[in-house]
């Protein structure tokens, strides 16, 4: 019995597939990384990387993809960027600082195709 179920347990796992939410990884500078092939791939597509128009980013920084490794979007804690690299309808003018050094992206329970970005603001130091 035992065998029988361990060859099952076998089989069954190759019948998985990871998700890809996470395939990619988009980084200040004008760099993401893809890693929806056995051989992730290095994108220079991220918009996260003009320091003058405030979209920089020292930190935190997330994205998010569907399940077949689609982009969906990704954000500096500032702006939001679509997948085409535009910064999306009401994703200007967040209230997060360019050195936040946390950022997460959480998917809606309720609403599959919704999410909440939470990010910290600028952090002060008193003594």
């Amino acid at each position: 019995m035992k065998k029988v179920f361990l060859l099952l347990l076998i089989l069954y796992s190759f019948l998985l597939f990871s998700q890809g939410e996470n395939d990619n990884w988009f980084f200040g500078k004008n760099v993401a990384i893809n890693f929806t092939n056995s051989t992730p791939t290095v994108l220079y597509t991220s918009q996260m990387g003009n320091v003058l128009n405030n979209y920089y980013v020292a930190e935190a920084c997330g994205s998010i993809s569907d399940a077949n490794g689609n982009l969906l979007f990704y954000t500096n804690g500032l702006n939001i960027w679509n997948r085409n690299n535009q910064i999306m309808e009401n994703g200007s003018g967040l209230l997060s600082h360019p050195s936040s050094e946390q950022l997460i992206i959480v998917k809606s329970l309720s609403k599959p195709n919704q999410y909440y970005v939470f990010t910290t603001g600028e952090c002060s130091f008193f003594e």
